[in-house]
């Protein structure tokens, strides 16, 4: 394909693809007007096409199509004019121009084309080895000119290979959709003569037809049928053959090909590889890929774009050659594409609608056998649940009951022991103080349970709240640290136990004054119990008024009030307006009140709190204070009237700050 001569030595210029044998009055040679007959060049159903030199008023070479001799009805005749005044209408760089018309001198009707020394598009892509993306650069130019003529109101009905041609101008290929001869016009008519297509008749390329135009019902055509005829010719420039091989076409009675055409949902094209045997190298190689490259980019959007196309429903095709175009466009582009995988829904529609009675008794038999499957795995699962279910409740009873035990033996052995006699079984002597008792039995806690790593971390945990209470929250920290990594080893790292390890751990970080340690040490264990155990579990809002108290020590206070509110909206709704845990959380409602500087508020919450007491019981009840939940505190006097808080006032020093932020947690 380097020219002129090139094309005229490999190949015929192909216009069209039926052949006769009978003799032509015009012949090679012959003088039809103002064109001379240089050789005849193809020939379709009722027509001939000579290519021929143009003599006035200029010289050129030019393509003339003639009707055949003995063709001439009124019919053909019609079918004539109409493809000649389809083509005047058109003005498209990829569309082959009408330039003149007339008639023979012996009545036969002629029209004038640009000559289209061209091949077929699958011939030239395949002869040049062209990459998949090469040959939709040019499909998308055959969608644009099909566009064109739709815009003009003309109908194609026969786009295939042959009808479209590839030639090089300037060493780049130039597609030309040709032979509008079955073509339809929709908006106007494009003859005077009667022109109509008989009932039951199909008119197109069968392997090429949409289903549509293959059913022999009321149902028009419309350009989608030009969209369905586009996406067979991509399906066969991906992958060498049709999605209805031709073969099998021509072994088919007329009533079966209607069907298969109608009714046979195409493969995929990178499916369709996979049966083509031997034959799929050379088609990957036609394409510059080897047969796992080639199904690699097939499989991609490229199945996609091309099965819409194909769809049998028109309405779940591509509206226009345009839109076709625009997606091919965006995969080219890397962009996401309109076509999308039918859906389930839609696939199991098509399958009841060919198999009808086989898909009704199947899925009869089929739901019996399913609801049975179902109630038996139902119960078989809640039989395995409940089993599971129980043998972790007893395991962790077992667990409970070894922990205790360990733990009371311990302290028995090791800390009581401590107040024998000095040197009577670890006897300190009967005056030593309770820290000192639990000091001296730190020792032995890895000695003694170091095949059982469980009841080391709860004794490690119980030991540090021990130290935390009595002021050591330096050594109440390293057992917690400890006790931590252990639970999160082998309880993992959302159970419960590692859970309050890391919330007793913050409280420890607090009381050293390492706020900011404590503070993501609480928004982690908030976090995570808020997962686990729910908004609005008592362990939450603990954590919850934890993370509060440290926002407000860090001076935070506008988060430290949102914080309060919110735990205790959830204390009102799960708990009631009269639990003392609410009124413990309105309490610190009210002090984050006077934070941030609305002591009326922090009044009216308190006087809430004394309400409430006086209403449920009359007398004074030791009520947690709402920053000192470790720490009962009176609100009212015996006489029932109010006092302030002690720990309120310490708060007020910057001296003792750190201790009151310390027995303000849980």
């Amino acid at each position: 394909m380097n020219g002129p001569d090139r094309e005229s030595q490999d190949s015929p210029i192909v216009i069209a693809a039926t052949v006769v044998g009978e003799a032509l009055p015009e012949q090679v040679g012959n003088v039809i007007g103002p064109y001379k007959l240089l050789q005849r060049i193809g020939e379709g159903g009722f027509g001939v096409i000579y290519m021929a030199e143009q003599e006035r008023p200029v010289r050129r070479t030019v393509a003339l199509k003639i009707i055949k001799p003995g063709m001439d009805t009124a019919q053909v005749i019609a079918r004539f004019e109409s493809e000649r005044q389809a083509l005047a209408l058109m003005d498209h760089p990829n569309i082959a121009k009408v330039l003149d018309a007339g008639a023979t001198a012996s009545g036969h009707p002629y029209f004038v084309m640009e000559l289209v020394k061209g091949v077929p598009i699958t011939d030239f892509c395949d002869r040049n080895h062209l990459a998949p993306d090469a040959r939709l650069k040019l499909f998308i130019d055959v969608c644009h000119a099909i566009q064109h003529a739709h815009h003009k109101g003309i109908i194609h009905r026969d786009i295939k290979p042959s009808n479209v041609l590839v030639s090089l101008h300037d060493g780049l290929p130039v597609v030309k959709v040709i032979d509008f001869g079955v073509a339809k016009a929709i908006a106007q008519k494009l003859t005077q003569r009667t022109l109509f297509t008989a009932y039951g008749q199909m008119v197109g390329t069968p392997a090429y037809m949409s289903p549509e135009q293959a059913e022999m019902s009321g149902l028009d055509i419309d350009t989608r049928s030009d969209v369905y005829s586009l996406g067979v010719l991509l399906y066969e420039l991906l992958t060498g053959t049709t999605p209805l091989q031709a073969e099998r076409l021509r072994q088919a009675g007329y009533a079966e090909i209607q069907r298969l055409i109608r009714e046979e949902d195409p493969p995929r094209p990178s499916t369709r590889l996979s049966s083509l045997g031997d034959s799929a190298t050379v088609v990957a190689g036609n394409r510059g890929l080897d047969l796992k490259g080639l199904e690699q980019v097939l499989s991609s959007d490229l199945d996609w774009v091309v099965m819409k196309a194909l769809e049998k429903d028109r309405n779940r095709r591509y509206a226009t050659p345009g839109s076709f175009a625009e997606d091919v466009e965006r995969y080219l582009c890397n962009e996401p594409i309109l076509a999308r995988p039918p859906s389930r829904v839609y696939r199991l529609k098509k399958l009841v609608q060919r198999n009808r009675g086989t898909v009704l008794t199947g899925t009869a038999v089929g739901l019996a056998l399913v609801v049975g499957a179902v109630a038996a795995t139902w119960q078989a699962v809640r039989a395995t649940r409940a089993e599971r279910e129980a043998q972790a409740a007893k395991d962790d009873a077992l667990l409970r009951e070894a922990e205790t035990k360990a733990a009371l033996d311990f302290v028995e052995n090791r800390v009581f022991a401590a107040a024998r006699p000095v040197g009577q079984a670890g006897g300190l002597g009967r005056e030593v103080s309770l820290k000192k008792a639990i000091e001296s039995a730190l020792p032995y806690i890895e000695k003694s349970f170091s095949d059982e790593p469980l009841i080391e971390a709860r004794l490690r945990l119980t030991l540090a709240k021990s130290f935390y209470f009595l002021g050591d929250a330096k050594t109440a920290a390293g057992l917690q640290e400890t006790a931590r990594a252990l639970f999160t080893r082998y309880r993992g790292h959302d159970h419960a136990d590692t859970l309050l390890s890391m919330s007793e751990l913050a409280n420890s970080y607090s009381s050293l004054g390492r706020w900011d340690d404590a503070l993501r040490l609480e928004e982690e264990t908030l976090a995570l119990r808020k997962a686990t155990l729910g908004p609005d579990h008592p362990d939450t809002l603990k954590s919850m008024n934890n993370l509060a108290i440290s926002y407000g020590a860090l001076g935070r206070f506008p988060e430290e009030l949102k914080l309060h509110e919110e735990t205790l909206a959830l204390c009102q709704a799960k708990l009631g307006r009269r639990d003392s845990q609410t009124l413990s959380s309105m309490l610190s409602v009210a002090y984050a009140y006077n934070d941030v500087g609305r002591p009326r508020d922090a009044i009216k919450l308190i006087e809430q709190v004394l309400a409430v007491q006086k209403s449920d019981l009359g007398r004074a009840i030791p009520t947690r204070c709402g920053r000192c939940p470790s720490w009962p505190i009176p609100i009212m006097t015996p006489a029932g009237t109010a006092r302030p808080s002690s720990c309120r006032k310490r708060r007020s020093s910057s001296k003792s700050s750190t201790w009151v932020r310390t027995i303000q947690r849980h």
